[in-house]
């Protein structure tokens, strides 16, 4: 995410602030129950809404600290939202999300589908770069954001499709 934020060009302070998200985005789960998150099938819908309010509880948890922890907390509180709000917890769209949320958001997609899941196995990181960049076709992912994230990663970069406004012929 830090890498990713510096290469997209993001002032000082908002890497600052993405970095300490991209270390505590998780921090709200837990206040969901361990059986959720090791449950190797699929949830109840029950489940599924506790498990789904995790970036609200990390965001109740840094607001409080008050300061520099609600600039954070408001990214924690975006690391699930995706453009066309379809995320979650708040189904926020593209609109709402800064720089800095969107490449959180890149950058948390890209490390959870790399690590096992009790419900799936990791996915290499060239087929999580696949994943990501099929969200980004979907609509759901900033392309920016996933590239940068990628590039920093050691994946190979793509080629922007316009590049200001001019197409690449």
């Amino acid at each position: 995410a830090d890498a990713g934020a510096r290469r997209m060009g993001l002032p000082e302070s908002d890497i600052r602030d993405l970095r300490w998200a991209a270390y505590s985005h998780d921090i709200g789960e837990l206040a969901i129950p361990v059986s959720i998150w090791m449950r190797a099938g699929a949830l109840t819908e029950r489940e599924t809404d506790a498990a789904r309010l995790h970036p609200y509880h990390g965001e109740r948890a840094l607001a409080s600290l008050g300061g520099k922890g609600e600039a954070v907390a408001a990214l924690v509180l975006r690391h699930h939202e995706r453009l066309d709000g379809t995320g979650y917890h708040r189904y926020a769209r593209a609109s709402d999300l800064s720089p800095a949320a969107r490449i959180l958001a890149a950058a948390e997609a890209f490390q959870t589908a790399r690590e096992a899941r009790p419900y799936r196995p990791a996915l290499t990181d060239a087929r999580a770069a696949a994943k990501l960049r099929t969200t980004v076709r979907e609509g759901k992912l900033c392309p920016d954001a996933v590239e940068a994230v990628l590039a920093c990663a050691g994946q190979p970069a793509r080629l922007p499709r316009e590049a200001d406004g001019l197409q690449r012929r």
